[in-house]
């Protein structure tokens, strides 16, 4: 009986099978991954666009999305440009800073506004229970005079 190791052979990639020559085609990853990067953030800036009326700073984060897919799918081939920071970039960065401590604060005074509204129906748990204990007992000490 036969080795059954002798029979195996290695593939060859660059083979001819009758008289073709056959190779793989190269596929330009790296483009097809531009591509698909700039279609997500494409994608993700019309999410923002949507959400733009609603959420403080969505319209930032839209410009900015729409910046990196352009970058992305422009036909220069380059690496993506990052966002400078002097000139308007730099002005972007200093508005975003603000519009984030403006986003801190106003969450602070959220957080705020929360616990005392919490603090409210604790509080008016408490009373309604005492209010419906009272009740149960008045109805059970007039159906026991019955």
């Amino acid at each position: 009986m036969p080795n059954p190791l002798s029979i195996i052979r290695p593939l060859n990639l660059n083979s001819s099978a009758g008289g073709v020559s056959r190779q793989s085609v190269n596929k330009d990853f790296a483009a097809k991954l531009r591509q698909a990067s700039g279609q997500t953030a494409r994608a993700l800036q019309s999410t923002a666009n949507y959400i733009a009326p609603i959420a403080p700073g969505a319209a930032i984060l839209s410009a900015g999305l729409g910046n990196v897919a352009s970058n992305l799918t422009s036909d220069a081939g380059g690496a993506p440009v990052g966002i400078p920071l002097s000139g308007e970039g730099g002005d972007m960065i200093k508005s975003m800073g603000d519009m984030q401590e403006n986003l801190m604060s106003r969450s602070v005074q959220m957080l705020a506004l929360q616990t005392k509204v919490q603090q409210n129906a604790e509080t008016f748990q408490m009373q309604s229970n005492v209010l419906k204990t009272t009740h149960d007992s008045k109805k059970n000490a007039i159906s026991n005079l019955r």
